[in-house]
């Protein structure tokens, strides 16, 4: 099989083509040498508050969960590297290993107060059920328990055909851990036929929904290449996944787990070099898709020799280390508040201008939610925008109120691209309304509310009838 990871044909090829379609955002050499002057200077700001999320191995699920991929054991990463992710307002970490690495991962994680979502040789990644299943319960002898190990990863991006044999091994691994959280992720759209082992990708998810029993459904989706050729497919691609996803945990009752995109210059170079406003783009984004966890990919460089994370391959902390933890900030403080809420779907604004990357895919959006019966709340007449924006939807679990996210799509290249959002309401409301993750209004409405979100960024509005 071809290295897709290190391929000098493809880094090539992507080279030309970023050249001719860039990906560069505006001023964005500028912005990210002034982060780097501050990581130089060891200025990295104080430590983000997370929350604890564990008690006797077992994951606490209350609130929305930030999460720092560390895929492989990796000679850069020690006992000051989880310091440094617990510092940026993670609440665990998805680990990949085992051994004296994997060991130094859970000791630094319960110093940390980080939960670890972890590996273990007896929970299989790709082969090896068949074998776990005739074993039975005698599988898991010699299995590490630890207060801060939540659980363990299993299976990534499975054919369809595998999801009878990933429901008995759930069975089994319950039947021993009933506390324990097992992980299996789930393909984006656009991994083709063969892969997915589904006609689409809709079918796809909904038969791992019938199939396999976990309480949440997983998937990875990196939207941002390192040229913008095909954006327009590249936007229709994610929102489908997204939406797919979002639709089925909310008819099966469960919860939304993602990986986003946080590093750059993986397989070959494919992917691009997300910018702070791309990274809080895909945060709000999957929140107004009622996001329940959210996992960073990822702390180290992976799946390529030219890949930068939040470290790169020397072990020196980048500006996406940054990136992730100021929007961390953000996450943590909102958590308590949108936890609250029930996701009910999610439709475009009525927008006067529109940007042509993403237009295409909030038009079938809003085609997927009316085929879902979804219109809108009935306290709203009309959501407007001076440019593209995605509305998610929530109903408060405990009020019967609402709340609505509002996420700024007007360009996802411009740190500048500010807009100003207008919800129009049938009837007299009171509203609270969350910027940055903290209470920047509370008033009764009569008519409309208008807020502005910075580019990329989500505002989340809660509302009650008065």
């Amino acid at each position: 099989m071809k290295d897709i990871f290190n391929n000098n044909n493809l880094i090539r090829t992507f080279s030309v083509l970023r050249k001719l379609f860039p990906s560069d955002s505006e001023n964005e050499q500028e912005l990210r040498e002034k982060d780097r002057r501050l990581i130089a200077g060891g200025r990295l700001g104080e430590p983000v508050p997370h929350k604890i999320v564990y008690k006797d191995g077992k994951l606490i699920r209350d609130e929305i969960l930030s999460c720092c991929a560390i895929f492989y054991e990796n000679n850069d990463i020690g006992p000051d590297d989880i310091k440094l992710i617990s510092d940026a307002g993670f609440d665990f970490i998805l680990g990949g290993s085992t051994g004296e690495f994997g060991d130094m991962i859970i000791e630094e994680c319960e110093k940390n107060g980080l939960a670890l979502l972890g590996s273990d040789e007896r929970v299989p990644h790709y082969k090896g059920y068949q074998k776990a299943l005739e074993a039975g319960s005698d599988y898991f002898k010699g299995y590490r328990f630890s207060p801060c190990k939540i659980g363990d990863r299993g299976c990534d991006e499975p054919n369809a055909s595998q999801y009878e044999t990933l429901e008995k091994f759930r069975k089994l691994y319950h039947s021993a851990f009933p506390d324990k959280f097992l992980f299996y992720n789930l393909f984006p759209d656009g991994a083709g036929k063969k892969r997915m082992g589904a006609k689409n990708y809709r079918e796809y998810v909904e038969l791992y929904a019938k199939q396999v029993n976990t309480d949440y459904i997983c998937l990875d989706q990196y939207p941002f290449f390192s040229f913008t050729a095909i954006n327009k497919a590249l936007f229709c691609v994610c929102l489908n996944s997204y939406d797919a996803v979002a639709d089925a945990c909310r008819r099966y009752g469960r919860d939304f787990w993602i990986y986003i995109q946080t590093q750059k210059n993986w397989f070959s170079t494919l992917y691009g070099n997300t910018t702070y406003e791309q990274i809080i783009w895909q945060m709000y984004a999957v929140l107004a898709y009622g996001a329940r966890a959210i996992i960073h990919v990822s702390y180290a460089p992976v799946w390529g020799r030219m890949a930068v994370a939040m470290i790169d391959n020397d072990g020196n902390l980048t500006e996406q280390y940054l990136y992730s933890k100021r929007a961390n900030a953000q996450l943590q403080k909102l958590s308590p508040v949108l936890s609250r809420y029930k996701s009910l779907g999610v439709l475009p604004t009525k927008s006067k201008k529109k940007n042509p990357q993403i237009s295409l895919a909030l038009n079938r959006q809003k085609k997927a939610s009316e085929r879902q019966g979804f219109y809108g709340i009935d306290i709203v007449r009309e959501i407007s925008s001076e440019s593209s924006a995605i509305a998610g939807y929530f109903v408060n679990k405990d009020t019967g109120g609402y709340g609505i996210m509002l996420v700024n799509c007007k360009d996802m290249y411009d740190y500048r691209a500010s807009q100003k959002i207008e919800i129009s309401f049938l009837r007299k409301v009171s509203v609270s309304v969350y910027q940055k993750g903290e209470l920047v209004k509370s008033a009764e409405v009569t008519g409309s509310l208008c807020v502005e979100p910075d580019s990329c960024e989500g505002v989340f509005v809660a509302v009650e009838n008065k």
